[in-house]
Protein backbone atom coordinates (compact mmCIF):
# COMPACT_ATOMS: atom_id res chain seq x y z
CA UNK A 1 0.00 0.00 0.00
CA UNK A 2 0.97 2.95 -0.35
CA UNK A 3 1.44 5.27 2.78
CA UNK A 4 -0.35 8.56 3.55
CA UNK A 5 1.23 10.77 6.24
CA UNK A 6 -0.21 14.41 7.09
CA UNK A 7 1.62 16.59 9.61
CA UNK A 8 1.20 19.77 10.41
CA UNK A 9 3.45 22.16 12.64
CA UNK A 10 3.57 25.27 14.58
CA UNK A 11 5.54 27.74 12.51
CA UNK A 12 5.20 30.58 14.96
CA UNK A 13 7.73 31.52 17.52
CA UNK A 14 6.67 31.21 21.14
CA UNK A 15 4.19 33.68 22.69
CA UNK A 16 4.84 35.98 25.83
CA UNK A 17 2.35 33.59 27.55
CA UNK A 18 2.64 30.00 27.39
CA UNK A 19 -0.29 27.76 27.29
CA UNK A 20 -0.68 25.23 29.55
CA UNK A 21 -0.22 22.46 26.52
CA UNK A 22 2.08 24.00 24.12
CA UNK A 23 1.05 21.89 21.17
CA UNK A 24 4.36 22.14 18.35
CA UNK A 25 2.68 19.71 16.04
CA UNK A 26 -0.14 17.20 14.99
CA UNK A 27 -0.45 14.22 12.20
CA UNK A 28 -2.04 11.72 10.49
CA UNK A 29 -0.47 8.30 9.78
CA UNK A 30 -1.74 5.26 7.48
CA UNK A 31 0.92 3.17 6.41
CA UNK A 32 2.09 -0.08 5.80
CA UNK A 33 4.42 -3.00 7.24
CA UNK A 34 7.34 -1.48 4.63
CA UNK A 35 7.32 1.73 6.65
CA UNK A 36 9.89 2.97 8.79
CA UNK A 37 10.06 6.02 10.97
CA UNK A 38 13.00 8.32 12.00
CA UNK A 39 14.31 6.65 14.72
CA UNK A 40 16.32 9.47 17.21
CA UNK A 41 15.91 11.20 19.98
CA UNK A 42 12.83 13.50 20.91
CA UNK A 43 13.04 16.44 23.18
CA UNK A 44 9.19 16.82 23.58
CA UNK A 45 5.94 14.78 24.37
CA UNK A 46 4.17 12.86 21.89
CA UNK A 47 0.68 11.57 21.82
CA UNK A 48 -0.59 8.67 19.88
CA UNK A 49 -4.01 7.55 19.31
CA UNK A 50 -4.55 4.12 17.34
CA UNK A 51 -7.51 4.03 14.76
CA UNK A 52 -6.91 0.90 13.03
CA UNK A 53 -3.92 -1.66 12.92
CA UNK A 54 -1.53 -1.97 15.18
CA UNK A 55 2.06 -0.91 15.67
CA UNK A 56 5.24 -1.73 18.27
CA UNK A 57 6.83 1.15 20.26
CA UNK A 58 10.37 -0.25 21.35
CA UNK A 59 12.13 2.85 24.66
CA UNK A 60 15.10 1.35 25.49
CA UNK A 61 13.92 -2.48 27.57
CA UNK A 62 10.56 -1.55 26.93
CA UNK A 63 8.30 -2.74 24.18
CA UNK A 64 4.30 -2.27 23.31
CA UNK A 65 1.84 -2.27 21.09
CA UNK A 66 -0.71 0.21 20.01
CA UNK A 67 -4.35 -1.57 18.99
CA UNK A 68 -7.06 0.70 17.85
CA UNK A 69 -9.07 2.81 21.07
CA UNK A 70 -5.91 2.90 22.44
CA UNK A 71 -3.33 5.61 23.03
CA UNK A 72 0.38 5.45 24.36
CA UNK A 73 2.93 8.03 24.89
CA UNK A 74 6.58 9.01 24.44
CA UNK A 75 7.97 11.15 27.18
CA UNK A 76 10.65 13.87 26.31
CA UNK A 77 14.29 12.57 25.91
CA UNK A 78 12.74 9.09 24.57
CA UNK A 79 14.31 7.22 21.81
CA UNK A 80 11.79 6.73 19.19
CA UNK A 81 11.12 3.50 17.57
CA UNK A 82 7.87 2.89 15.95
CA UNK A 83 7.26 -0.66 13.31
CA UNK A 84 4.01 -1.08 11.58
CA UNK A 85 2.80 -5.03 12.61
CA UNK A 86 -0.22 -4.41 10.04
CA UNK A 87 -0.69 -4.48 5.89
CA UNK A 88 -2.39 -1.00 7.22
CA UNK A 89 -1.85 0.78 10.56
CA UNK A 90 -4.02 4.55 10.86
CA UNK A 91 -3.57 6.63 13.66
CA UNK A 92 -3.17 10.17 14.94
CA UNK A 93 -0.87 12.10 17.11
CA UNK A 94 0.54 15.49 18.61
CA UNK A 95 3.22 16.65 19.94
CA UNK A 96 3.79 19.10 23.57
CA UNK A 97 6.05 20.62 25.56
CA UNK A 98 6.33 23.62 27.95
CA UNK A 99 6.75 24.18 31.32
CA UNK A 100 3.57 23.20 32.93
CA UNK A 101 4.49 19.07 31.18
CA UNK A 102 5.30 17.36 34.32
CA UNK A 103 2.13 18.74 35.89
CA UNK A 104 0.17 17.31 32.85
CA UNK A 105 2.01 14.44 32.42
CA UNK A 106 1.39 13.53 36.20
CA UNK A 107 -2.14 14.84 35.78
CA UNK A 108 -3.78 12.38 33.34
CA UNK A 109 -1.56 9.76 34.48
CA UNK A 110 0.00 9.56 30.90
CA UNK A 111 2.16 6.18 30.56
CA UNK A 112 4.40 5.12 27.23
CA UNK A 113 2.56 1.32 27.59
CA UNK A 114 -0.55 1.53 25.78
CA UNK A 115 -4.12 1.57 27.24
CA UNK A 116 -7.50 2.02 26.44
CA UNK A 117 -9.77 5.29 25.61
CA UNK A 118 -12.39 4.38 23.09
CA UNK A 119 -12.72 5.57 19.60
CA UNK A 120 -9.83 8.11 18.35
CA UNK A 121 -11.59 11.47 18.64
CA UNK A 122 -11.19 12.38 14.88
CA UNK A 123 -12.71 15.60 14.87
CA UNK A 124 -10.84 16.86 17.72
CA UNK A 125 -7.34 16.20 15.83
CA UNK A 126 -9.00 17.75 12.38
CA UNK A 127 -9.91 20.74 14.87
CA UNK A 128 -5.82 20.91 16.45
CA UNK A 129 -4.70 21.05 12.65
CA UNK A 130 -7.20 23.79 12.05
CA UNK A 131 -5.74 25.85 15.43
CA UNK A 132 -1.96 25.03 14.62
CA UNK A 133 -2.41 26.81 10.99
CA UNK A 134 -3.53 29.93 12.85
CA UNK A 135 -0.61 32.15 13.07
CA UNK A 136 -0.54 34.20 16.52
CA UNK A 137 -1.54 33.44 19.94
CA UNK A 138 -4.97 32.67 19.99
CA UNK A 139 -4.33 30.25 17.37
CA UNK A 140 -1.73 28.43 20.39
CA UNK A 141 -4.04 29.04 23.08
CA UNK A 142 -7.05 27.46 21.09
CA UNK A 143 -4.72 24.41 19.81
CA UNK A 144 -3.45 23.94 23.62
CA UNK A 145 -7.60 24.06 24.91
CA UNK A 146 -8.11 20.95 22.18
CA UNK A 147 -5.16 18.96 23.22
CA UNK A 148 -6.17 19.28 26.86
CA UNK A 149 -9.84 18.14 25.88
CA UNK A 150 -8.08 14.90 23.74
CA UNK A 151 -5.92 13.72 26.68
CA UNK A 152 -8.84 14.60 29.16
CA UNK A 153 -10.86 11.76 26.77
CA UNK A 154 -8.37 9.39 26.99
CA UNK A 155 -8.21 9.59 30.52
CA UNK A 156 -12.12 9.67 31.36
CA UNK A 157 -12.36 6.86 28.95
CA UNK A 158 -14.43 4.01 30.80
CA UNK A 159 -12.66 0.72 30.95
CA UNK A 160 -15.00 -1.03 32.84
CA UNK A 161 -16.69 -4.17 31.37
CA UNK A 162 -20.81 -4.29 32.24
CA UNK A 163 -20.40 -6.99 34.13
CA UNK A 164 -17.48 -5.27 36.22
CA UNK A 165 -17.64 -5.01 39.95
CA UNK A 166 -17.28 -1.43 39.93
CA UNK A 167 -19.86 -0.53 37.38
CA UNK A 168 -22.06 -2.97 39.85
CA UNK A 169 -21.53 -0.86 42.84
CA UNK A 170 -22.48 2.04 40.87
CA UNK A 171 -25.33 0.84 39.52
CA UNK A 172 -26.39 -0.34 43.42
CA UNK A 173 -25.55 3.24 44.80
CA UNK A 174 -27.36 4.84 42.20
CA UNK A 175 -30.42 2.40 43.36
CA UNK A 176 -30.66 2.62 46.92
CA UNK A 177 -28.91 5.94 47.39
CA UNK A 178 -31.95 6.96 49.39
CA UNK A 179 -31.86 4.11 51.60
CA UNK A 180 -29.70 5.73 54.94
CA UNK A 181 -28.75 1.89 55.87
CA UNK A 182 -27.16 1.31 52.82
CA UNK A 183 -23.47 0.35 53.77
CA UNK A 184 -20.04 -0.99 51.90
CA UNK A 185 -20.14 -3.94 53.57
CA UNK A 186 -23.61 -4.68 52.37
CA UNK A 187 -23.49 -3.74 48.93
CA UNK A 188 -20.20 -6.50 49.12
CA UNK A 189 -22.94 -9.23 50.00
CA UNK A 190 -24.91 -8.51 47.52
CA UNK A 191 -21.84 -8.76 45.03
CA UNK A 192 -20.06 -11.49 46.41
CA UNK A 193 -17.13 -9.44 46.72
CA UNK A 194 -14.31 -8.71 49.48
CA UNK A 195 -14.22 -5.36 50.98
CA UNK A 196 -10.74 -5.06 50.16
CA UNK A 197 -10.97 -6.12 46.67
CA UNK A 198 -13.72 -3.75 46.32
CA UNK A 199 -11.94 -0.80 47.47
CA UNK A 200 -9.17 -1.48 45.22
CA UNK A 201 -11.20 -1.56 42.19
CA UNK A 202 -13.34 1.75 43.03
CA UNK A 203 -10.19 3.69 43.87
CA UNK A 204 -8.10 2.69 40.93
CA UNK A 205 -11.46 3.71 38.54
CA UNK A 206 -13.16 6.41 40.36
CA UNK A 207 -10.54 8.09 42.09
CA UNK A 208 -12.41 7.80 45.79
CA UNK A 209 -13.33 5.36 48.22
CA UNK A 210 -16.59 3.47 48.04
CA UNK A 211 -17.92 5.08 51.01
CA UNK A 212 -16.91 8.89 49.79
CA UNK A 213 -18.82 7.67 46.26
CA UNK A 214 -21.88 6.95 48.21
CA UNK A 215 -21.42 10.25 49.97
CA UNK A 216 -20.49 12.30 47.00
CA UNK A 217 -23.76 10.38 44.42
CA UNK A 218 -26.28 11.44 47.75
CA UNK A 219 -25.03 15.16 47.98
CA UNK A 220 -25.21 15.21 44.20
CA UNK A 221 -28.77 14.42 44.07
CA UNK A 222 -29.59 16.66 47.61
CA UNK A 223 -28.10 19.87 46.10
CA UNK A 224 -30.13 19.39 43.11
CA UNK A 225 -32.97 18.95 44.95
CA UNK A 226 -31.96 21.49 47.19
CA UNK A 227 -32.08 24.30 44.47
CA UNK A 228 -34.47 23.48 42.45
CA UNK A 229 -37.66 22.55 44.58
CA UNK A 230 -38.60 24.42 47.81
CA UNK A 231 -39.18 21.24 49.72
CA UNK A 232 -38.25 20.81 53.00
CA UNK A 233 -34.65 20.67 53.92
CA UNK A 234 -35.18 17.79 56.37
CA UNK A 235 -37.18 15.76 53.49
CA UNK A 236 -34.82 16.19 50.90
CA UNK A 237 -32.19 14.74 52.89
CA UNK A 238 -34.32 11.74 54.42
CA UNK A 239 -34.67 11.41 50.47
CA UNK A 240 -30.81 11.41 49.68
CA UNK A 241 -30.63 8.44 52.45
CA UNK A 242 -29.32 11.14 54.80
CA UNK A 243 -31.64 10.24 58.28
CA UNK A 244 -29.70 12.52 60.47
CA UNK A 245 -30.17 16.30 59.48
CA UNK A 246 -27.85 17.88 61.61
CA UNK A 247 -25.50 15.31 59.96
CA UNK A 248 -26.33 16.36 56.78
CA UNK A 249 -25.83 20.03 57.20
CA UNK A 250 -22.37 19.36 58.79
CA UNK A 251 -21.49 17.10 55.28
CA UNK A 252 -22.61 20.10 53.53
CA UNK A 253 -20.96 22.38 55.35
CA UNK A 254 -17.87 20.55 55.42
CA UNK A 255 -18.03 20.38 50.92
CA UNK A 256 -19.64 23.57 50.16
CA UNK A 257 -18.65 25.61 53.43
CA UNK A 258 -22.39 27.04 54.15
CA UNK A 259 -25.23 25.28 55.42
CA UNK A 260 -27.85 23.65 53.20
CA UNK A 261 -30.30 26.68 54.21
CA UNK A 262 -27.36 29.25 53.08
CA UNK A 263 -26.71 27.41 49.73
CA UNK A 264 -30.65 27.55 49.26
CA UNK A 265 -30.82 31.41 50.15
CA UNK A 266 -27.71 32.24 47.84
CA UNK A 267 -28.27 30.01 44.79
CA UNK A 268 -30.54 32.37 43.31
CA UNK A 269 -31.45 30.21 40.85
CA UNK A 270 -28.41 28.46 40.07
CA UNK A 271 -27.43 24.86 40.46
CA UNK A 272 -24.94 23.61 42.94
CA UNK A 273 -23.69 20.26 41.93
CA UNK A 274 -20.68 18.82 43.89
CA UNK A 275 -18.36 17.35 41.25
CA UNK A 276 -18.38 13.40 41.23
CA UNK A 277 -14.45 13.06 40.94
CA UNK A 278 -13.46 15.27 44.53
CA UNK A 279 -13.92 13.11 47.35
CA UNK A 280 -13.78 14.16 50.26
CA UNK A 281 -11.14 14.44 52.90
CA UNK A 282 -12.84 12.73 56.32
CA UNK A 283 -11.83 9.65 57.80
CA UNK A 284 -13.99 6.61 58.32
CA UNK A 285 -17.28 7.66 60.48
CA UNK A 286 -17.71 4.95 63.19
CA UNK A 287 -21.47 6.47 63.57
CA UNK A 288 -24.29 4.45 63.60
CA UNK A 289 -26.38 3.55 60.13
CA UNK A 290 -29.28 4.79 61.78
CA UNK A 291 -27.82 8.41 61.37
CA UNK A 292 -27.39 8.35 57.18
CA UNK A 293 -23.87 8.15 57.85
CA UNK A 294 -21.68 5.00 55.42
CA UNK A 295 -19.88 2.64 56.92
Amino acid sequence: MSNYRKIVYRTTLRTSVTPVVDVRSCGHYVVGNEWEDPRFVKPFLQFFWGVKGRGNFRCGDQNWQLPPDHVCCYFPGDFHEITPLSAEWEYYWFTCDGPYLEILQAGFSLQREACYAGKCPVELFLQLEHELRDIGRGGCFRAGATAYRILALAAAADTLSLHDPVNAFRELVAEHYSDGSLSVNEICGILGIHRATLARQVEKHLGMSAREYIIAYRLQKALKLLCESSRPIKEIAEDCGFNDYNYFGKVIRKHLGRSPAELRRNSAGELLFLPMGQPSSGGRSNSSLKTGTVS
